[in-house]
C-alpha cells in the first residue's frame, strides 16, 4: 500500500528547497550584480576636483622634461574640464616614475547598449617604429587578483590599433564596454605595451567602482 502522506511530504520539501534556492539566487543578484542607473555609477566614480594620478605624483626630475610633464598634466586637465568627463584612468609613456602623461580613460554612459563604457584617448610621440608588440593586462577586484593575460597588440583590436606605426605623433582612441554582469565592487587595472624589442612604450592605470 502506498503511503500518500510520505509522497506529499517529499513534494513539500522539494518546493521549500526550490523556493530557498530562488530566494538565495535573488539575494546574490541584488547584492552583487544588480547595478544602479548609469548616472549613479558615474557619480560614484567622479573624484573631487577631478584629481588624478599624474597631478598627485608630479615631481621634478631635472632631466630636461620637467616642463613637458607639467604642460601635459595641464593640457589633459583642461581637456577633461572642457569635455566634462569622469576620469577613471590615465596612460603614460612608460611604467617608470618619470613617465609623461599621454592619455586618459573616462567612464561614459553607453547610450546605444545601456549601462556604461570606458572611453580611451592617447596622444603621444614614438621615437621608433612600432611594427609589432604585446599588450599585457592585470585586473584586481576589491584588492584581490582577478585576471591577467597578454595579447598580440596588432590583432587585439584592429579597429583601434592599426599597426605598424611610424616614428612620430600617434593618436589612438576607442571605446570598451564595461560588462553589466560583473559583480559590484572596486576594480583596479594596469596595462602596458611592449614593442618588438621588448621595450615598454606605454603604460596605463584605471581605478573605478561598479
Amino acid at each position: 500500500m502506498v503511503d500518500k502522506s510520505s509522497g506529499g511530504k517529499c513534494k513539500k520539501r522539494s518546493m521549500i528547497v526550490l523556493v530557498m534556492l530562488i530566494a538565495v539566487t535573488a539575494c546574490i543578484y541584488l547584492v552583487y550584480f544588480r547595478h544602479p542607473p548609469p548616472e549613479e555609477i558615474l557619480a560614484a566614480n567622479k573624484k573631487p576636483s577631478d584629481v588624478h594620478k599624474a597631478a598627485r605624483n608630479i615631481k621634478m626630475f631635472h632631466d630636461g622634461l620637467d616642463n613637458v610633464r607639467q604642460d601635459n598634466v595641464d593640457m589633459w586637465d583642461e581637456w577633461v574640464k572642457e569635455q566634462k568627463l569622469v576620469i577613471i584612468g590615465e596612460y603614460f609613456s612608460n611604467c617608470d616614475e618619470n613617465a609623461l602623461l599621454v592619455g586618459k580613460v573616462a567612464m561614459v554612459q553607453d547610450t546605444v547598449n545601456g549601462g556604461v563604457k570606458s572611453f580611451h584617448m592617447v596622444n603621444t610621440t614614438w621615437g621608433t617604429a612600432l611594427e609589432d608588440g604585446t599588450f599585457y593586462i592585470e585586473v584586481k577586484y576589491n584588492g584581490q587578483d582577478l585576471y591577467s593575460n597578454h595579447f598580440d597588440l596588432c590583432t587585439a583590436d584592429e579597429e583601434v590599433i592599426q599597426c605598424p606605426y611610424k616614428p612620430g605623433p600617434v593618436h589612438i582612441e576607442g571605446d570598451v564596454k564595461i560588462p553589466a554582469y560583473i559583480p559590484k565592487g572596486r576594480y583596479t587595472c594596469k596595462a602596458w605595451v611592449v614593442d618588438q624589442d621588448e621595450k615598454i612604450v606605454g603604460c596605463g592605470y584605471a581605478d573605478f567602482v561598479f
